[in-house]
């Protein structure tokens, strides 16, 4: 039988809050008083320890019940599947766009990772928690939010505007909706360009419209193929980041309770992550066919692969600010795939993204394992989602410490 944990404290007021003697409305990174006033919010330092045997987060067997089979989303209605099936044969396809290549596909589908011969990593061995750990026992809550989730937390706040102005987030390719954006994500594109205008005296407005349209999201019908399941993942993000960071308390809870919905569409995601597409080690320059559906499968499948990884970051980022340093993020976030490679990701055309592929090194990352990028890897071949992950490793002093080696500054 699990043991019975305490819940965590209440945090109490920000310090200069307690210092002037005013209400505290407990806003993190910062209190709505803070910010306004353009003052340095601290929160008291938490005196929680962990015991030697706890961790950050604990074994696989806690995970998300026994099996991911089992799970019944909140994005669908009852009895109804998250998404219709894949065959990964199909996904080489040519079609008009990265994302519309796959919106055609159907069937029955079964979220199990079991079916996937996936390992059962030990979380608690693993060096992204290991090294939060040993924050948690050592500093408190507002160092590891400043060393491990800051950076991470301004690539997040600058998603509704880079979605609006340039079609694209750390996450999400430019070139993806480039021929067709389905309505779920036209309705949160244009939630954020409301957002980006927003200003005192519209803000009631504009996050009402925001809370609006995602209560609407979350009552839609589940996701009919992989480009709409992805584009809902995305406008969920959206929505969340947006209520989260600059909402009230109504705006804040709200986002809070989605991070429920916001882990079942990432479980969703998962079956699109792990699919390997063979890609020969030199693209052809022409004919151009066959590189031209490899492009576009690898944009589809990238961004898929990036908005799994940021669900998680951002859920976890959200449990650490709330003080709940036992939240699970479920073995999938260690079993994840991702390719580390700034100039392939930042390739605008055909040729561009051949060249690279044959000339240029890029890193598949397994489980998130940074060690290759570490060790091999120069400053200018890690984009903004990779910094975002190496900061989360390694902490704000040693990446810039890493990206300064490599001739490079993050």
């Amino acid at each position: 039988m699990a043991s019975a944990r305490k819940p965590p404290p209440r945090r109490k007021s920000c310090t200069e809050c307690i210092k002037s003697k005013r209400r505290c409305d407990q806003g993190l990174p910062s209190c709505t008083r803070c910010r306004k006033l353009k003052l340095e919010c601290n929160y008291v330092a938490s005196t929680r320890i962990l015991s030697p045997n706890e961790t950050l987060l604990p074994s696989t067997s806690d995970s998300l019940g026994t099996s991911l089979a089992q799970v019944s989303s909140p994005l669908a209605p009852q009895g109804e599947s998250l998404v219709n099936s894949i065959d990964p044969s199909l996904i080489n396809s040519n079609d008009l766009t990265a994302c519309h290549l796959l919106s055609e596909l159907d069937g029955n589908f079964s979220i199990n990772l079991d079916d996937h011969n996936l390992p059962a990593p030990t979380l608690a061995d693993h060096p992204m928690v290991r090294h939060v750990n040993q924050e948690i026992i050592f500093g408190d809550v507002s160092t590891i939010i400043a060393s491990r989730f800051k950076y991470g937390i301004d690539q997040l706040n600058s998603g509704p505007k880079e979605m609006v102005l340039k079609t694209q987030t750390a996450w999400s390719h430019p070139l993806l909706y480039e021929g067709e954006m389905p309505p779920s994500l036209q309705d949160a594109h244009a939630a954020c360009a409301l957002y980006i205008a927003k200003h005192e005296a519209n803000a009631h407005v504009v996050l009402r419209h925001v809370r609006t349209r995602l209560e609407g999201l979350l009552a839609s019908p589940a996701p009919v193929g992989p480009c709409e399941l992805l584009a809902k993942a995305h406008a969920l993000v959206l929505y969340c980041i947006m209520l989260f960071f600059d909402g009230g308390v109504l705006e804040r809870a709200r986002a809070e309770a989605a991070l429920e919905q916001l882990e079942s569409s990432a479980i969703a995601l998962y079956p699109l992550v792990g699919i390997i597409d063979p890609i020969p080690e030199t693209l052809s320059y022409y004919p151009t066919a066959s590189t031209t559906s490899i492009w576009k499968t690898w944009i589809f499948r990238e961004s898929v692969r990036r908005t799994f990884l940021t669900c998680y970051f951002f859920i976890s980022m959200c449990h650490v600010m709330r003080e709940q340093f036992h939240y699970c993020s479920s073995r999938t976030a260690f079993s994840s795939i991702w390719t580390a490679s700034a100039h392939l990701w930042s390739a605008r055309n055909l040729l561009e993204f051949t060249t690279v592929w044959n000339e240029r090194n890029h890193y598949v990352v397994h489980g998130l394992d940074l060690t290759e990028i570490i060790g091999n890897a120069h400053a200018d071949d890690v984009d903004e989602f990779g910094r975002m992950l190496l900061v989360a490793h390694m902490g704000a002093d040693d990446a810039r410490g890493w990206f300064h080696t490599r001739g490079g500054v993050l």
